[in-house]
């Protein structure tokens, strides 16, 4: 809902006739896709955080998740079968708080993956862990905001 307001003052406001009050917030044609996905995407945000505030027993948590899995199995189809990753390490890099491990994997049989993996190395036992998917650049996950995420992350304790 869009709600216009005046700087005027009010012996100097008229009535306001506008029939399509929308109109003002598509009235920059060039961003009106981004306007109305993050339009979509601000609803569905808080119809989530909606629905999490009233999740509050064990029960009803798993009872979301199960409806979680659901979706997704509708939207993407079922995930296949697991099979084995075949990790090999090309190389490691040593930093003095966290390694790099550079290495490629099988997501699917034949299928190799390049990837680097990032361990902190302070503290014990298991971490917690971000998959952090890079988006397309020239230089791969090499580009500069790609590393700064990643060893921003790493250097808050986490596995990437």
């Amino acid at each position: 809902m869009l709600f216009v307001v005046s700087i005027l003052p009010c012996s100097a406001q008229k009535e306001n006739l506008t029939l399509f009050d929308y109109w003002p917030y598509y009235g920059d044609m060039s961003c009106s896709l981004y306007q109305q996905i993050c339009a979509r995407a601000y609803e569905q945000i808080d119809a989530r955080k909606s629905a999490v505030e009233k999740l509050t027993t064990k029960a009803d948590w798993e009872r979301r998740q199960a409806e979680m899995k659901k979706t997704l199995a509708d939207i993407v189809g079922p995930f296949p079968k697991r099979t084995p990753l075949n990790p090999v390490i090309t190389g490691k890099i040593d930093r003095p708080d966290f390694t790099v491990e550079k290495l490629y994997f099988e997501s699917r049989p034949g299928y190799h993956v390049t990837a680097a993996l990032y361990v902190p190395k302070a503290g014990k036992g298991k971490k917690p862990a971000i998959l952090y998917c890079c988006g397309h650049s020239a230089d791969g996950f090499r580009a500069a905001a790609y590393q700064k995420a990643a060893v921003n992350y790493v250097k808050k304790g986490f596995v990437v």
